[in-house]
């Protein structure tokens, strides 16, 4: 995807018309559009597009570092795949892209990080606690450092965050496309042979 450009979908995602219910059209510009869960706002990786962008850059390099970390514990003491290479990680490159690439690498020779500064500092201020990006705003009070503005779960959290930077991004809500696991195969194959996608009748991925 970073290379290359596209759109990810689980194989079990609910079908339905993307496109109307997860507004692409607002995204039509960003080069990065990712969806976020119902109830915390983490980001999910049943549907994602982008191409060349940075984040996926820094999610990239952050991935292999984990991967090589994860091996070099004993087996027992290895984390689950979720927390190696899974969402959680695109989720903390949002809130700090540098951690494993440098400036020049995400962005190029010519850039310097006070570029970029403004956009990722206003990023990091919609991360939890722990670092990972959630959309919320964190309003911190000395009895309770991770409080969030009071967001409605539910709610269409859909916005741009980092615009008019090379960071810039969307974070949708994408209403009614949840998973729905254990749904019949031939659901898929119909609603994905309508969408004109390539799919397999017996492999769920």
């Amino acid at each position: 995807m970073y290379y290359h450009g596209g759109w990810w979908f689980d194989a079990d995602l609910q079908p339905g018309d993307i496109q109307r219910q997860c507004d692409l059209e607002t995204a039509a510009e960003e080069k990065l559009f990712i969806v976020r869960e119902p109830k915390n706002g983490h980001v999910r990786f049943m549907l994602i597009g982008g191409q060349a962008h940075p984040l996926l850059l820094a999610t990239l390099r952050r991935q292999i570092h984990n991967v090589f970390a994860a091996k070099a514990r004993p087996v027992d003491q290895q984390p689950g795949a979720l927390h190696v290479t899974g969402p959680f990680i695109l989720g903390k490159a949002l809130c700090d892209p540098f951690r494993y690439a440098t400036v020049a690498e995400l962005f190029g020779t010519h850039a310097s990080r006070d570029d970029v500064a403004p956009a990722a500092a206003d990023i990091r201020e919609h991360c939890d606690h722990v670092g990972h990006f959630n959309g919320q705003r964190r309003q911190p009070r000395p009895d309770d450092p991770d409080h969030v503005t009071n967001r409605d779960p539910s709610a269409d959290w859909a916005a741009t965050y980092g615009a008019g930077s090379p960071l810039s991004f969307r974070f949708g809500g994408c209403k009614g496309q949840w998973h729905r696991p254990g749904a019949r195969m031939e659901h898929y194959a119909k609603a994905l042979a309508a969408m004109n996608v390539t799919y397999h009748l017996k492999t769920v991925a």
